[in-house]
């Protein structure tokens, strides 16, 4: 049985993405057995995917993220119960999320409060995000603002390719990408709930 090492970046909020290419590989005969952060510079902020031969579409992948990892009997409660419905886990209390495989011919594979783990863990990313867009907002617009001034007065500096404009540029993408991250977060959160909704 032959082994295969995958390395790959998800963004926080692209737990649906990263589940559907772990269950495309299922149906290709990789069956996803371990789960861990990758090592070295190449594998700075990657998750390392370990993949063995297997059946193709022989196996239903889940992910979940635990609300109180923390709380070991919370957690380790919620483990047996998964693990009593046939599943096999890895990577649990690994980054406060597990991941679950059970056979497909099983029949239908879903995590109780699934909806809810994955409302939870966008919220959780969002919120700093969005303190973080806050502060970049506000800074660059008193730069901004300071710019204005000076240049109305005639003391604006001769260069506009110092190294403050320079950072400010940076800020300024960094600010965008974040702010890129609260939108799509929100929007997550509202289709889960819309999706929480329908199946009460």
């Amino acid at each position: 049985m032959s082994t295969v090492i995958n390395r790959r970046f998800f963004w926080g909020w692209d737990f649906e993405r990263e589940e559907k290419w772990l269950n495309e590989m299922s149906a290709k005969g990789s069956g996803l057995v371990d789960v861990r952060n990758a090592k070295g510079i190449r594998g700075f902020l990657k998750t390392q995917y370990t993949f063995e031969d297997c059946a193709p579409g022989e196996w239903i992948i889940r992910k979940q993220f635990l609300e109180k990892p923390r709380d070991r009997v919370v957690t380790n409660d919620y483990i047996h119960l998964v693990r009593e419905s046939g599943a096999e886990i890895f990577g649990a209390n690994w980054r406060n999320l597990l991941y679950a495989r059970k056979k497909a011919d099983a029949g239908p594979f879903e995590l109780i409060g699934n909806i809810d783990s994955r409302i939870w863990h966008l919220r959780k990313i969002r919120k700093p995000s969005l303190i973080i867009v806050i502060i970049l907002a506000i800074d660059i617009s008193l730069s901004i603002a300071k710019n204005i001034i000076e240049f109305l007065k005639g003391e604006f500096p001769g260069s506009l390719f110092s190294i403050t404009s320079f950072l400010y540029g940076v800020s300024a993408f960094m600010g965008a990408l974040l702010l890129y991250g609260v939108i799509r977060t929100s929007m997550m959160i509202h289709k889960l709930k819309k999706e929480r909704a329908i199946r009460e």
